[in-house]
């Protein structure tokens, strides 16, 4: 019988109660707190949190798992809770199917402090047959019998798409496919449901490059529009675009500089993702990319740019990165650096990306790419003036990871997400 596994939704509640339930062995106790994780997770801004819902072909609930991200380790996921249909015969596959779900986005660790009840009455070794590792355990931990073991799952990091080692489009693509991007999708939508005063229908990317985020908006049905100046790209997006969903679902594409003005359907919400903002190499070019996106976008919605945090722009920064990727045969290096010693007089901050494609069982490199940039790297004072500059947006947040509840300027924060609203017109 073949399973699907999604994100749950409010109309999820009854079922997802009921699932528990009808574990009759739980202690109430135990039944109470796993449906108050399970519906407490499915919140759209539950950012932290996710519940995921396994249904079988006739759309019946066969389980359910409650995932938190684990604080201090942004590749990795706890599973909290892991409930199952105790009268359904094919609970290995549940399970295997809640967790390869868990684990399917980039390279990600998946690891759950498991008890009798936190597995839904489950024995251990339907974790062992879903392929989780025990990493150790603590005797009686949860009462007389019900150790606490340490299970835990690597996934292999690799890049979903196909790879043409002698395409730029693809190479550059590649190098950045490990981002979670169904993870980012739903940190703009707590965005725009937090910030915003508009349901989310339409959404637009800025520098879409091959359209990674709009096909996670489309696997929750909504439409995108991609706008995005590299001919390559955009047809690398197309192409992807289509093997992903035929004919089933429309993306507006849209040749185009990040900083003009472009005619398409007006959006609810926008998003300029990957540093892009950047590229535009200065801050009268910023400022003609919020006015560009004020016209696209509707009063009441959110604009969302992902910038390089200005720390990292001096040399206390992190300023050198290098990753690696796989897909199928190859192995694509990738090495990204800011170089803020050698700031121009215009103050612009040099960057390298440097990406080598090598096949998995061998070392001589059949695809590269180098490629050299000025930034203009804002501050947040020059980030407020360009705001005040454009018109037609308010500075509604500046976060510094992503999540709602990480200021720019708290400790540990990496990034500086501009979150901008569209002020109503005059």
């Amino acid at each position: 019988m073949t399973l699907h596994v999604q994100p749950s939704a409010a109309s999820d509640a009854e079922a997802l109660t009921s699932l528990v339930e009808r574990n009759l062995e739980m202690p109430a106790p135990a039944r109470d707190a796993a449906v108050a994780a399970l519906l407490g997770a499915g919140g759209a801004a539950a950012l932290d949190e996710q519940c995921l819902v396994c249904r079988d072909t006739r759309g019946t609930t066969r389980g359910a798992a409650c995932l938190r991200a684990v604080v201090l380790a942004r590749s990795a996921v706890d599973v909290e809770w892991l409930v199952v249909d105790p009268d359904f015969d094919e609970k290995h596959a549940v399970v295997s199917a809640l967790l390869q779900a868990a684990s399917e986005s980039g390279k990600r660790n998946v690891r759950f402090l498991s008890g009798r009840w936190l597995r839904g009455g489950l024995a251990p070794h339907a974790l062992d047959a879903a392929g989780m590792t025990r990493r150790g355990s603590i005797e009686d931990f949860y009462g007389p019998g019900d150790d606490l073991i340490v299970f835990h799952l690597r996934a292999e990091n690799d890049y979903p798409g196909r790879l043409d080692p002698a395409s730029a489009a693809s190479l550059n693509d590649a190098a950045f496919a490990y981002r979670d991007f169904d993870l980012e999708r739903e940190f703009l939508l707590a965005c725009a449901a937090t910030h915003g005063k508009r349901d989310v229908e339409r959404v637009a990317s800025w520098s879409c490059g091959a359209g990674r985020h709009l096909r996670a908006f489309a696997t929750r049905g909504i439409e995108g529009v991609g706008i995005e100046e590299s001919v390559s790209a955009l047809a690398l997006a197309r192409a992807l675009d289509a093997e992903a969903f035929g004919d089933e679902h429309a993306t507006t594409w849209i040749l185009s500089s990040i900083d003009q003005r472009v005619e398409a359907p007006t959006v609810d919400l926008s998003f300029a993702m990957l540093s892009a903002i950047h590229r535009a190499g200065s801050l009268d070019a910023v400022v003609r990319h919020l006015r560009a996106a004020a016209d696209l976008l509707a009063p009441g919605g959110v604009h969302v740019i992902e910038a390089t945090h200005p720390i990292d722009a001096t040399t206390q920064g992190t300023t050198d990165t290098a990753w690696t990727e796989r897909r199928d045969e190859w192995v694509v290096s990738s090495r990204f650096r800011i170089l803020p010693a050698e700031v121009t007089a215009h103050g612009l901050v040099p960057t390298i990306l440097d990406v080598q494609c090598r096949r998995h069982d061998g070392t001589r490199v059949v695809g590269s790419l180098h490629h050299e940039e000025l930034w203009v790297v804002p501050d947040e004072r020059a980030w407020r003036e360009a705001v005040e500059r454009a018109g037609r947006f308010e500075v509604a947040a500046l976060l510094g990871d992503f999540r709602l509840d990480v200021p720019w300027d708290q400790p540990g924060a990496w990034r500086m997400m501009v979150v901008l609203r569209r002020t109503e017109e005059s």
